[in-house]
């Protein structure tokens, strides 16, 4: 049986004049899996997208470990099992290779016998896995995995090794490499939430969030040798990653992965983090190597503590950021999206969590084919159904529109010209809709509509929509 989640179309928030709005949804979210049986932590998934756009999504459920596919149009596959019953379990993490699917997980197996770092290898697509519970004696509560550019395989675990080299499908295991990041880095504990990932010129790149004192504390970003697995330049400290605070620097520690991930096409890497102390309240991205780190909050409203936060590459050179923030019914997930360039981002789209989550922890985001983030959210729940199976949606993009003049008068027929854009981008063939007139933007992103005014003062509601995108609208002040 399979069951479609629904798309999450944005249904945008007020605000005045010409500032983009941002979008809130009452978003459709489908669990993954069954919502019965253990009630796990809030904890995070696996996710990765085959070549044929299918997404596969890994999670732990109590002492069992579950997989289920996504295909491209929403149409999500019943669950099955890599293994069950074990006596603990941890996050696992996934990526798709030629030939089929990689993943590791973390664990004890029971009944007396002892394993850590385990891996498993599919080659039908995530239907039957290959389980190795005999490669490593290191326990870790999210390990991360990617392969490099001869498809190697690295995982980033403990506090703080990249192991380089084990099994893949259809081929034998490789010696395995080590290398101690944090060490290196600090000589003193402790490196955790470690993501390591491959550039699109094939460079190997490792984030992690070290607890160490003075100027070793906070996120930082490294790159790795993929004929070694050892450091291949010097760590950088993510800009914004600590706040100076009574004398020191600080910062809050993320509870999943640090967000990293490529810029398809270029040797770009970015990295994620909330900034500020004691409580986050910035959402940071940062191109790894600039000087600064670039905040995606608006400039204005009001600025809600950042519980999680990570960063996903989209088609042609574009990125994704998606964060969470708030606690019970302030809870709300957010999404912007870069232009190619990577160097301007759309206005956000704002929506709900799952119903009863009460806090969002770990978030995952991987863009599908027609250019939406499927987010998927393993969060904290009140009064619902327990946990036991992470929530899947799908966010757009939101579009901006502006207007001219920015006032009308009342009585009066006036030509507003509207210009709809996405990331500062002109968006053609968007539909505005104003005061029960319509018109389509040309190549520019404009339109001009002759707008009645009503006998009173107040605003007038523009709206904008287009396929791809969750709707955007402006506020019109009649005078």
């Amino acid at each position: 049986m399979t069951s479609r989640f629904i798309r999450a179309f944005a249904l945008a928030v007020t605000i005045v004049s010409c500032l983009p709005a941002a979008g809130v949804v009452a978003a459709g979210w489908a669990p993954l899996g069954p919502l019965a049986g253990p009630t796990n932590d809030a904890v995070q998934s696996g996710v990765t997208r085959d070549a044929s756009g299918v997404l596969h999504v890994l999670w732990q459920r109590g002492g069992d470990l579950l997989h289920a596919a996504v295909a491209p149009d929403g149409a999500i596959g019943a669950p099955n099992a890599l293994v069950t019953g074990w006596s603990t379990m941890s996050t696992p993490d996934v990526v798709a290779v030629p030939g089929g699917l990689l993943a590791v997980f973390s664990g004890f197996q029971g009944g007396g016998i002892e394993t850590d770092l385990s891996t498993a290898a599919s080659t039908d697509g995530g239907a039957t896995w290959a389980i190795d519970t005999s490669k490593f004696k290191m326990l870790s509560d999210a390990p991360s995995l990617a392969v490099g550019p001869d498809l190697t395989p690295f995982i980033a675990a403990g506090a703080l090794q990249v192991i380089r080299g084990f099994a893949r499908p259809g081929q034998a295991g490789a010696d395995s490499q080590f290398f101690n990041f944090q060490t290196a880095l600090t000589g003193e504990c402790c490196g955790y939430s470690p993501n390591i990932e491959r550039s699109g010129s094939g460079l190997m790149w490792l984030s992690w969030y070290s607890s160490a004192s003075a100027d070793k504390r906070g996120v930082f970003v490294q790159q790795v040798d993929p004929a070694t697995g050892d450091p291949a330049g010097p760590a950088a400290l993510m800009p914004g990653s600590t706040t100076e605070f009574e004398g020191s620097l600080e910062s809050v520690a993320p509870y999943g992965r640090v967000g990293l991930a490529p810029r398809a096409g270029s040797a770009d890497m970015f990295a994620v983090a909330g900034g500020g102390y004691p409580t986050p309240t910035r959402p940071l991205v940062w191109r790894v190597g600039s000087d600064r780190a670039v905040n995606l909050s608006p400039r204005f409203g009001k600025k809600d503590p950042i519980t999680a936060i990570t960063v996903a590459p989209g088609a042609g050179g574009r990125m994704w950021v998606v964060w969470s923030t708030g606690e019970f019914d302030d809870v709300r997930i957010h999404a912007r999206r870069s232009n190619a360039a990577a160097t301007r981002w759309s206005a956000e789209t704002v929506i709900k969590p799952p119903k009863y989550t009460v806090k969002v922890l770990y978030l995952d985001g991987n863009e599908a084919p027609d250019g939406g983030l499927d987010v998927v959210t393993h969060g904290v729940p009140l009064n619902g159904p327990p946990n036991s199976a992470p929530y899947l949606t799908r966010m757009l993009p939101s579009l901006t529109v502006t207007g001219s003049p920015l006032r009308i008068d009342r009585k009066d027929t006036t030509a507003v010209t509207f210009r709809v854009t996405e990331a500062f981008a002109a968006v053609k063939g968007a539909t505005v809709t104003i005061g029960g007139r319509h018109g389509r933007t040309d190549s520019k992103g404009r339109v001009t509509i002759k707008v009645d005014a009503p006998a009173k003062k107040g605003k007038l509601r523009a709206k904008a929509t287009a396929p791809g995108f969750a709707p955007g609208r402006f506020l019109l002040s009649v005078g």
